[in-house]
């Protein structure tokens, strides 16, 4: 379903000729349409069901246009306001405009139906900037409240794992060993949340930069897989990597594609549970070179996919071991583009997901 159904209008009009006018018109419109008679009848329409777009007529008996706006102002303020009136009304509804209660306004009769519809177009327009709005605020409300806990997190498990080592003189070497690279690893992971955010700035910014030059890939990937074993084996989950030995060079930035991979296999581990797998493999295709991460994890709902990369964006899927800024992924996606390569996700719900990697042309020798 395409965003415009989301939309409802309210037409109020105490002349039926107007409202049948409006319905024989915008009978194939996209937006749900809701017609009344009154001010009376449209305030009790607005208590039963949300409305995003109120367009009244100024002169209505009883209650005329500019009570109800007005109402409707105080009672329901996320509803744009639109007014339907005689071109003799201009001044009067100018004067409404300028005072900020109402957004546009329809000229009776309407008979051109183009500039209605380009009216409510602009209206849409107007409540779909102010939905995203909302949303990113709601995103990053729910990012700021989610970093205090993200960031004590992996504090907390470096302090126990140290203080461990320092008050049990006689832990063996083996334990020891294994509580200080947990240490590592959660040092590793603190690192990578503030760079995430770091870069976040620096991308909205407008300093985000890639230094390209030849790169061995399947090197990088072995030693990001490498320097996260300690954190898939304390989670209990099987990492695996396939990577060729003869794969060629790519012109690539070396730092921010380590970042790009322990970003993603950092996914694949927070969203597998335990005794499942997490594969990373790397391919030859045409002129260029497929990576891919496959887990075994809870997947990812279809209508969750397409912002999956959005920034501050986190699912609500079930089976995560920890939560998330919502940062990694936007950054790996900025980072591959600044590289001109792809990035896709594949995932069923309980089946598992696959990210694919898809870099374009190799580095060949001078």
């Amino acid at each position: 379903m395409s965003p415009e159904h989301d939309i409802s209008i309210l037409f109020v009009d105490d002349e039926q000729s107007v409202l049948n006018a409006l319905r024989r018109n915008l009978l194939r419109d996209s937006f749900e349409s809701l017609f009344a008679q009154s001010g009376a009848e449209a305030l009790a329409m607005l208590a039963e069901r949300p409305v995003d777009i109120l367009v009244a007529d100024l002169r209505m008996p009883e209650m005329d246009g500019i009570a109800l706006l007005e109402t409707v102002r105080r009672k329901y303020p996320d509803i744009l306001r639109l007014v339907l009136s005689a071109s003799s009304d201009v001044d009067r509804i100018l004067a409404t405009i300028n005072k900020g209660e109402v957004f546009r306004f329809i000229v009776k009769p309407i008979n051109d139906l183009d500039a209605l519809r380009r009216t409510i177009g602009q209206a849409m327009a107007q409540v779909f900037l102010e939905r995203r709005a909302k949303e990113a605020d709601r995103l990053k409300a729910e990012f700021v409240a989610s970093m205090t806990h993200e960031l004590k997190s992996p504090l907390a498990a470096i302090k126990g794992f140290a203080g461990a080592v320092l008050r049990d003189r006689e832990m063996d070497d083996a334990t020891r060993n294994e509580f200080l690279c947990m240490a590592v690893s959660e040092c590793d992971r603190l690192m990578q949340l503030i760079s995430s955010v770091l870069d976040i700035s620096r991308i909205e910014a407008g300093s985000f930069a890639v230094h390209l030059k030849p790169t061995d890939p399947g090197l990088l990937i072995e030693e990001t897989a490498d320097s996260m074993r300690p954190a898939f084996a304390a989670g209990k989950v099987t990492l695996k990597t396939e990577i060729p030995d003869d794969t060629p060079d790519v012109h690539g930035d070396r730092d921010r594609l380590i970042q790009v991979f322990r970003n993603l296999l950092d996914n694949a581990l927070k969203f597998t549970p335990e005794g499942g797998e997490v594969r990373v493999s790397l391919s030859k295709t045409g002129n260029g070179l497929i990576a891919r991460v496959e887990d075994t994890g809870c997947g990812i709902d279809p209508d969750e996919l397409p912002r999956i990369c959005e920034k501050f964006f986190r699912g609500r899927r079930a089976g995560a071991r920890i939560g998330g800024a919502g940062l990694g992924l936007a950054v790996a996606r900025e980072i591959l583009d600044r590289h001109g390569w792809g990035l896709t996700f594949e995932s069923e719900p309980g089946e598992g997901t696959s990210v694919t990697v898809t870099m374009r042309g190799v580095a060949h020798d001078e």
